[in-house]
C-alpha cells in the first residue's frame, strides 16, 4: 500500500472531527515516525468514540488530549509534527468524547 493511501486511510476519520485535514491532502507524505504518531491519534479518536466515559480506557485518552506535556508523543507534540492545530484538534475529539459533533465543538 503506498504511503498516501495509509496515512489517508489512518486518519480518515479526523476530518469530520476537527474539520480541515492536511493529512488527507494526497501531495503529502508522512515520515515513518509521523504515521506512528497519526496512529496515536487515531487510537485515541477510536477509544473517545468506543468506550464509556467511566471506563479507564476513555479516561486515559482524555486525559492525554487534555494533557499540556510536551514529550515526543505528548498530544501537543504530535498535533504539531503532523501539521494539525492543537486547540482544533483537542476541541473535536473532546468533542467526540463528550458526544457533540465537530462542528458544535467549533462554534460553541
Amino acid at each position: 500500500m503506498s504511503s498516501t493511501v495509509s496515512n489517508a486511510t489512518n486518519v480518515a476519520s479526523f476530518g469530520h472531527y476537527i474539520g480541515r485535514d492536511p493529512l488527507l491532502d494526497p501531495r503529502r507524505r508522512l515520515s515513518p515516525e509521523q504515521r506512528l504518531q497519526a496512529a496515536v491519534l487515531t487510537d485515541a479518536l477510536e477509544v473517545l468514540r468506543a468506550y464509556d466515559a467511566a471506563t479507564p480506557p476513555h479516561q486515559d485518552a482524555r486525559q492525554c488530549v487534555n494533557s499540556s506535556d510536551r514529550g515526543p508523543f505528548s498530544f501537543a507534540t504530535i498535533c504539531e509534527s503532523i501539521g494539525l492545530d492543537i486547540e482544533n484538534t483537542r476541541r473535536g475529539l473532546l468533542a467526540v468524547a463528550d458526544g457533540q459533533t465537530a462542528t458544535t465543538a467549533r462554534h460553541g
